[in-house]
């Protein structure tokens, strides 16, 4: 045992994307779990819940001191609004814990709404810094989804400096790009990653080419998160909920995961050690695909790729010793056990074990077996373990009995003449009363004694409760039917569950339904205009000196750039210059800026809401936009952006009207027409050991895909991540005119490697 016992009151967050991972999460000690309905959650090929299925998952979780929270973590259209804002209705009045959400322009409509319906700001919201995370409080939320690329340090430097639950990541798949940011899956097939839909382009292998240098691999693959090694320094340093992802994952990963989780957690909380390379063997035999601690425990950047494989890649088993081609067999030297019905890298099932002469269910490590093998094989090749059936058969046990157990505190009074009554109180202070409609009468033979009545009442196998202590006030000679007692306890604890299911019942039900305001809807399309636009209208993005000078003589309202020389270049010109923020900041790097903006005091256009209220109330400036991958597609984020005084707001290139239909935001938008998008933004990086690296080999490299479909260029951004562009531009042109007729005066363009004409001509094409 610790010299110490320091009990910590966290929280095991589960996934399920089905009923029966739900119970999986449940039975093995999930203290929460999150889950989504059939539409607005970002995994929109999970199995998800019906309404119906959601109803019972919650009365069902209720009942066992579980928590639901729902996903509703998708950008919301103006079309679908009202009915997002219809099934929000219909989670609170469900009792449902709390809600995970995306979009600012639902969360705030859902806290004027619901002010006591908690509001959980999802890892899309990609809040990576303090005043992010300031201002998302401030607008209702109680808690914060960290983006996965913070630290334990980070995580504790929020917590203390904003009281919030934090939320971290602690097992399960990493995406490469900070969530929320990543525009690849969209850009390269229209599959969104924010809509829930992502084909995952970054699972698949790419040609990268720098400085002549050629790879071709599962370049942008990442490992597995793992932390189970690291689970105690994680909740010491201000993580509350520890979440682990996987709602497309089967039962059997969900119950092994969460076990494991449950294991470390209770024995550090009972100062008890415990074998963390023994559980992450476990882990490693249901699913992954090399496991990493991630950058929450400051890990380096480049350790959590996997460049080998994007899918399960299972255990190793063991070296092929032999290989037989006339009996068709194979020899292993077994570095772990292997039973009958274990998946294999082969690319089959066990069949049957040989040792010797003899067929076996069961090889222990050590031992050399053989194996039927139709396919190729080479003696020296590693042969993995791909599915483990001990694990899954142990896994499907963990949750197809009640394993829970409430305890109760009872009192049964049986007296003659009277009718027998039962209170019972639970952990939560529900207490029920049930008096049988029957009276006890005087035993003819033999009396009814305590022993009779504990073996009827104490019967709840099958039940999620179990009697701690069970009074038994029974008057002498009393008789009483076993059916009887069984009828008690069977009305008493479907009382109790009844009580249990609810543990919201003050909510206010609202008679009123949630429609969108029509004088929104009808402000916008009244206004005449042609199809032209001015220079004077137009932004450009610009990453080279020739750019700026070419928008310098084009006569364009103003230009991006990404660094402080090219904006100090850009303003000696004469020009209107926005200084472009990385995609994301950290507060170390907020803090470097500052001595930049106090020099400058720029106009700044940035991603991160909350930086942009740091530069209005530490530096009084007011020039602020806020870039494409803010998210903004509805009316309502806009209204709340425009609430901090924000000067305006591009369109996410994912709007759904931005080339037809109307545009409800049009006094602080700014329109797309030409933009090479920003496909993901990384701290991962295959070469970086530390920063600031002293070579970059990936800097303006380019990645292909292996079907030649997909070209990036790579650019590093001022901290030294990835920023991966789209070499194809997505053209908006055509939705100018009507941009023009909703009112919209704002308009960018976003370059790339254009030289000083190609820049000119860019501009001219939509100016004349």
């Amino acid at each position: 045992k610790r010299e110490k016992i320091m009990k910590y009151d966290v929280e095991l967050l589960a996934p399920a994307g089905t009923f029966e991972a739900l119970v999986a999460a449940v039975q093995n000690g999930a203290n929460a779990v999150y889950i989504g309905g059939m539409r607005f959650g970002a995994r929109a090929f999970a199995g998800n819940f019906s309404d119906e299925e959601l109803i019972a998952a919650v009365k069902y979780a209720h009942v066992r001191d579980v928590k639901i929270f729902v996903t509703v973590n998708t950008l919301i259209r103006d079309e679908d609004f009202e009915e997002c804002m219809a099934f929000i209705d219909f989670l609170y009045h469900n009792d449902v814990d709390a809600v995970i959400l995306q979009d600012v322009g639902l969360a705030s409509e859902v806290h004027k709404r619901y002010p006591d319906l908690e509001l959980h700001a999802s890892t899309q919201m990609s809040v990576s810094n303090l005043q992010d995370a300031l201002y998302y409080k401030e607008m209702g939320f109680t808690r914060i989804v960290l983006a996965r690329e913070n630290s334990i340090d980070e995580t504790k430097y929020i917590y203390e400096n904003t009281g919030l639950e934090i939320e971290n990541f602690v097992h399960g798949a990493l995406c490469v790009s900070y969530s929320g940011k990543c525009l690849f899956s969209y850009a390269n097939g229209g599959r969104s990653s924010n809509q829930g839909s992502c084909a995952q382009p970054c699972r698949k292998k790419y040609h990268f080419v720098s400085d002549n240098k050629k790879r071709f691999d599962y370049f942008l693959s990442t490992k597995d998160l793992c932390t189970i090694k690291d689970v105690e320094q994680i909740i010491q340093n201000g993580t509350y909920s520890l979440k682990i992802e996987g709602r497309m994952k089967r039962p059997e990963y969900v119950a092994t995961v969460v076990r494991s989780y449950r294991k470390a957690i209770d024995a550090i909380n009972r100062g008890e050690l415990f074998d963390p390379e023994q559980l992450e063997q476990e882990m490693a035999g249901i699913f992954n695909r090399e496991f990493t601690a991630g950058l929450l425990t400051n890990s380096s950047a480049r350790n959590i790729g996997n460049s080998l494989v994007p899918n399960n890649l299972g255990v190793v088993l063991g070296k092929i010793t032999q290989v037989i081609p006339k009996k068709k067999r194979i020899e292993i030297e077994l570095d772990i056990p292997l039973r009958k019905g274990d998946g294999l890298s082969l690319g089959e099932h066990v069949g049957r074990i040989l040792i010797g002469d003899k067929i076996v269910d069961y090889a222990d490590a050590g031992q050399k077996i053989m194996l039927d093998y139709f396919g190729r094989a080479r003696v020296g090749d590693i042969v993995r373990k791909t599915s483990d059936k001990y694990l899954i058969d142990t896994a499907i046990q963990s949750y197809q009995k009640e394993r829970i157990k409430i305890p109760l505190v009872g009192r049964i009074e049986i007296t003659k003449g009277k009718s027998p009554k039962i209170i019972v109180t639970d952990n939560r202070g529900n207490e029920v009363l049930f008096c049988l409609d029957t009276i006890v009468e005087t035993a003819q033979n033999v009396a009814l004694s305590s022993d009779d009545v504990l073996a009827q009442i104490e019967k709840t196998e099958g039940t999620p409760y179990c009697f701690e202590t069970l009074d038994v006030a029974l008057e002498e000679g009393c008789f009483l039917k076993k059916s009887d007692l069984n009828a008690m306890r069977r009305n008493v604890l479907e009382q109790m569950t009844s009580k249990r299911e609810v543990l919201h019942p003050d909510r206010k039900s609202l008679s009123d339904v949630w429609q969108y305001p029509t004088s929104i809807k009808s402000r916008n399309n009244r206004k005449k205009s042609n199809s032209k636009i001015s220079p004077s209208m137009i932004s450009v993005k610009c990453f080279t000196k020739a750019q700026i000078d070419a928008c310098g003589e084009t006569n364009v309202a103003a230009v991006y750039v990404t660094n402080a020389e090219n904006y100090q270049y850009a303003t000696q010109l004469g020009l209107i210059a926005y200084y472009c923020t990385p995609t994301m900041l950290k507060d170390d790097q907020i803090h470097t800026l500052d001595s930049f903006v106090e020099k400058f005091a720029p106009n700044v256009l940035t991603t991160s809401i909350g930086y942009a209220k740091y530069l209005q109330e530490k530096y009084r400036l007011d020039s602020l936009r806020l870039d494409y991958l803010s998210n903004s597609i509805n009316y309502f984020t806009f209204a709340k952006f425009k609430e901090s005084a924000i000067q305006s707001v591009t369109l996410s290139l994912e709007h759904p009207n931005l080339l037809d239909g109307e545009i409800l935001h049009a006094d602080n938008a700014e329109f797309p027409i030409l933009i090479h998008p920003l496909l993901m933004f990384t701290e991962f990086c295959p070469y970086k050991e530390n920063y600031p690296c002293k070579v970059c080999q990936i800097d303006e490299g380019n990645l292909v895909s292996e079907d030649g479909n997909t070209s990036i260029t790579i650019k590093r951004d001022n901290f030294c991540r990835m920023q991966l562009f789209g070499q194809k531009p997505m053209d908006f042109s055509k939705g100018i005119s009507n941009a023009l007729r909703s009112g919209i005066r704002r308009f960018r363009i976003d370059l790339l490697d254009q030289n000083y004409e190609e820049t000119i001509a860019t501009i001219n094409r939509y100016t004349g």
